[in-house]
């Protein structure tokens, strides 16, 4: 299995590698909505992407529209993964597609219960 982690705070882009590496899932890190879209078209393909709202460029609800406007990536799981605690910005997020929303600060046991909900994890 294959994650792009996005976020522009290379601390959190590490924090989630070290997580989802317990269970073997190969990540590629991502500062920026824009980097994001570049590496999943070169990269790829990619089984999922965890993405914080507020990033430098392209922000993650940009991201996550433009990821879910292309076809060559409907099948990638979008899991937003940010400080935004506002249920408009949840509901924002879900309406332009995103699969599951996690508010940091998380615990591996909810990053954990995100990925068997999106049936990422058995």
């Amino acid at each position: 299995m294959k994650a792009l982690i996005i976020d522009d705070v290379a601390d959190m882009r590490e924090l989630l590698q070290t997580v989802l590496e317990e269970w073997n899932i190969v990540c590629v890190p991502a500062e920026n909505g824009k980097q994001a879209l570049e590496i999943l078209k070169t990269q790829g393909p990619f089984d999922f992407c965890t993405v914080d709202i507020h990033m430098p460029v392209m922000d993650g609800f940009s991201f996550v529209k433009a990821a879910r406007q292309d076809p060559a990536l409907a099948g990638v799981k979008l899991l937003v993964v940010t400080t935004e605690v506002e249920q408009s910005a949840v509901d924002t997020a879900l309406r332009l597609g995103a699969d599951e929303y996690l508010m940091k600060p998380f615990m591996r046991d909810m990053i954990e219960g995100k990925l068997r909900l999106l049936n990422l994890l058995p």
